[in-house]
């Protein structure tokens, strides 16, 4: 889903650029998430001790045809959420309490469209969470949507995409502090 959506929000030609800033998007996007939930008191294991473990190097990976168009935050696998032995294996293996799991999708949207495709232009996120019990049983699962409050001008459907991409620190950070406001909500 990352991979596809980035790909109709950046105005790069080729291939290797646009998942370059997926890349950049999504490993920034994780920074902020964990930062957001440490700085709300929620208590994260350290991404390194969990990608390190034996438990995660084996645990089996989703195939789906959606699975093949995400982009993963580096040094992470696509884990497949569904099988509850993967979960039950993390669990017991690093002694945690909830496994979470996000996706998040990174969109563009032109607004007060005129003629030839211009306006303005503004960036959208949603964050898709999920999180498992130690059985591996689903216990919360809810999506996140913000977008930005500025914009980027668009003419004849032209942009700066380096100006797209720093509007969506923004949007991350809204969708993790909404997530992590309904943390302390239940």
């Amino acid at each position: 889903m990352v991979a596809g959506a980035i790909s109709k929000g950046i105005n790069d030609k080729t291939l290797s650029t646009m998942f370059s800033n997926t890349d950049a998007l999504i490993n920034q996007a994780e920074k902020i998430l964990l930062q957001t939930l440490s700085s709300n008191s929620v208590q994260v294991k350290e991404p390194i001790s969990i990608l390190y473990s034996e438990a995660y190097k084996t645990a089996s990976e989703s195939y789906s045809k959606d699975s093949f168009s995400l982009v993963q935050a580096r040094g992470y696998r696509r884990i497949d959420a569904k099988k509850r032995a993967n979960a039950i294996n993390l669990f017991e293996a690093l002694g945690i309490r909830g496994q979470l799991y996000t996706t998040f999708t990174f969109e563009k949207g032109i607004i007060g469209v005129g003629k030839l495709k211009t306006g303005l232009l503004k960036a959208y996120t949603s964050m898709d969470v999920l999180i498992l019990d130690e059985n591996g049983k689903k216990v919360f699962q809810k999506k996140y949507s913000a977008h930005s409050d500025k914009s980027v001008y668009v003419v004849s459907g032209i942009y700066g995409s380096k100006d797209l991409m720093e509007l969506f620190p923004e949007t991350m950070q809204a969708v993790s502090k909404a997530f992590a406001e309904s943390l302390k909500k239940n």
